[in-house]
């Protein structure tokens, strides 16, 4: 099974956060099978937390892209996602939050290697979901 979940906190700025970089990492310890997918790079405005909590937790722990660009700088968001390490990180946009095609053109910009890119922008995807993503991920748009 595939999880996906919101992590970090919500941009309407919600007293309570349910999906701290702390709390799923204890979910990582106690289902370590759990293929587990944490939207906004792990933790929307919490990315200390995530490098501190989730980077040693497990290698079953994906990240998505999805709108982090709007509350981290390019320079950050690279050096996170160099962190987390570029197999593990899947494009996201969070439409309709955020346009896909802008969501994509921030990761082309991003001081990333081209194999590094296509592996956000859509090969990691297939290597999780399996081959019959691939249509999906193949669009100009990604790679």
């Amino acid at each position: 099974m595939i999880l996906v979940t919101h992590a970090g906190r919500d941009p309407l700025e919600r007293k309570e956060i349910f999906g701290t970089p702390e709390r799923f990492s204890k979910v990582i310890e106690s289902y370590p099978e759990l293929v587990l997918i944490l939207a906004h790079l792990g933790g929307l405005r919490m990315w200390d937390d995530v490098s501190r909590w989730l980077l040693p937790a497990g290698r079953n722990v994906y990240f998505d892209s999805s709108y982090a660009s709007f509350y981290i700088t390019e320079n950050k968001m690279t050096d996170l996602i160099k962190d987390i390490g570029t197999d593990h990180v899947l494009f996201g946009s969070d439409y309709p939050w955020e346009d896909p095609g802008r969501a994509a053109g921030i990761i082309k910009g991003l001081e990333l290697s081209g194999s590094e890119r296509e592996a956000v922008l859509g090969r990691n995807a297939v290597k999780l979901l399996g081959p019959r993503t691939y249509g999906l991920c193949k669009s100009n748009f990604f790679l």
